[in-house]
């Protein structure tokens, strides 16, 4: 999923955008408001690098919730 400018932009122009793909089947976002681009991963790990969450790149529905919160954080 992408919303943002769909042609080249000139110098100065607003770059704002999301992207949100699946890349070895985990989401993986990135964000530019005007600040630069933040990029957030999931790889399924958890701090002891054992996997908990199952590949979304299955075949069936999932449900991805995106928040932000002001200038201050992404998160999902």
């Amino acid at each position: 999923m992408y919303n943002g400018p769909m042609r080249r932009l000139k110098p100065g122009e607003n770059q704002d955008f999301i992207l949100l793909e699946l890349r070895g089947g985990y989401p993986y976002l990135q964000v530019d408001h005007g600040t630069g681009i933040a990029k957030l991963t999931i790889d399924g790990r958890d701090s002891k690098n054992e996997y908990r969450l199952r590949k979304l790149n299955d075949g069936k529905w999932h449900r991805v919730d995106i928040y932000r919160e002001a200038r201050v954080r992404l998160f999902w």
